[in-house]
Formats: structure tokens, C-alpha cells, sequence
């Protein structure tokens, strides 16, 4: 590329990209960009631009830039095969008679293989009132399994 004798290229020497590049292959293989940047200042004192680091990086194939780099959604899971398999139980105070009442724990519990809610309506939300929840849903399907024989 010619120059005037007032011009200067901004062009980095071939020599000076292999040199980059090999610094990071070898030290920083792991790094990105900015921090390759950072890296070959602070070690290497090789002052380039970060926008210099990353076409090195990219050329020289060490760094894929994100394409399109969008958040994954997390995979659901498959429900359980069997009833009682996963319970889950949650409670809510409110007040559910609205101004008729004391403040109140709704439990409900809801079977993972069907979606089955039940609901319970306590005074608490203490453990052993989900103990009983847990007891009396136990004792339910122990009966259905019972009349299915």
C-alpha cells in the first residue's frame, strides 16, 4: 500500500499479528478478548487495541465470537412415571374470608405424576401440619391401591 510522505498506516505489521497470536495461543488460550488485551499489556507490554486483539483472535481462530447469543430456557423435565413419586407442598397465609377471620394457612400439595392438588386449611403453617397433610394424602393412595386389587 503506498503512502504520502504525510500519511500513516494504521495497518499492524504481519509480523507483529503472528507475534500477538502466538503469545496468546500459548498464554492465554483460554482468554477473551479484553482480557488477552489486557494480559499482553500488563506481561507483554503489547499495547493494541481490543478491537486489534479480537480480529487476531477471530482470524487466527482462537476466539468464536457469540452469534446470536440468545438465554436458553431450561429444559422441563419429564414428569414422574408414578403417583406419590414427588409431592411438592406450599402455604399461604392470607386472610381467605376476607375481613370474617383470623389470618389463615392455605396448604396445598400437588402429585407431580397428575397434577392432583390438595388443599388444607390450617392455622399454622408448622410442620406438623404438612406432616399431617403428607399423612392423609399417604393414606388416601394407600387406599385407592388397596381397592384397585
Amino acid at each position: 500500500m503506498a503512502t504520502g510522505a504525510n500519511q500513516v498506516t494504521r495497518r499492524m505489521p504481519d509480523n507483529e499479528k503472528k507475534k500477538i497470536a502466538d503469545l496468546i495461543k500459548h498464554k492465554y488460550p483460554d482468554f477473551g478478548p479484553t482480557l488477552a488485551m489486557e494480559k499482553l499489556a500488563e506481561l507483554d507490554k503489547i499495547e493494541r487495541s481490543r478491537s486489534a486483539i479480537r480480529s487476531i483472535m477471530i482470524n487466527e481462530k482462537i476466539w468464536k465470537p457469540d452469534q446470536n447469543k440468545k438465554e436458553t430456557h431450561r429444559e422441563w423435565r419429564p414428569r414422574k412415571a408414578s403417583k406419590g413419586e414427588l409431592v411438592q407442598y406450599d402455604g399461604s397465609y392470607e386472610h381467605w374470608f376476607e375481613d370474617r377471620g383470623k389470618e389463615i394457612c392455605l396448604l396445598a400439595s400437588i402429585d407431580d405424576a397428575d397434577s392432583e392438588v390438595w388443599l388444607n386449611s390450617m392455622s399454622t403453617k408448622a410442620s406438623s401440619h404438612i406432616q399431617l397433610l403428607a399423612e392423609l394424602y399417604r393414606a388416601f393412595r394407600q387406599a385407592q391401591c388397596d381397592l384397585c386389587r
